[in-house]
């Protein structure tokens, strides 16, 4: 990370004043936890990463929004001035937003489709203990049998 903060102070040292380089998220790999917060924040899914895992950028997607900077609990995003990758086009970043917020209308319609099933006759209460209680008769019915057989003389 140092040397990306090194070449990006040279480069905007070659800029007219008052200009500044676009901003790109960079996560320190040695503080990431993994708590997924910043993938949570990011607008246009540019951050990848797992549950306890360590986490990136897509330095190609990011917009440099800063929304992931305020999420993460731990301080290790910085934004720094983009060096080399392009800044992402509107109509890209537009999409990618839209993109996301589909996605993430999928999955609270599934949540919800689920918690429906869940409170509806098919995995109501009832209807578990019914297949609990039957699974019970039907070891118990085996083991009947297996007993009434093992007394019977026969062994097998």
């Amino acid at each position: 990370m140092k040397n990306l903060i090194l070449k990006a102070l040279e480069l905007e040292a070659l800029l007219p004043d008052g200009a500044t380089l676009p901003l790109l998220a960079q996560v320190d790999e040695d503080w990431c936890i993994g708590c997924i917060r910043c993938i949570k924040a990011c607008p246009v899914d540019a951050i990848l990463g797992a549950p306890r895992q360590m986490h990136v950028v897509l330095q190609g997607e990011c917009i440099g929004c800063e929304h992931c900077v305020s999420a993460c609990p731990v301080d290790c995003i910085a934004m720094l001035p983009r060096a080399d990758s392009p800044v992402p086009g509107a109509n890209m970043a537009r999409w990618r937003y839209q993109a996301r917020n589909q996605r993430l209308h999928r999955e609270q319609e599934a949540r919800r489709l689920r918690r429906g099933k869940m409170e509806s006759g098919t995995n109501s209460v009832a209807a578990r203990q019914a297949a609990v209680a039957a699974a019970l008769a039907r070891v118990r019915g085996r083991r009947l049998d297996q007993r009434r057989s093992s007394r019977g003389g026969t062994k097998l």
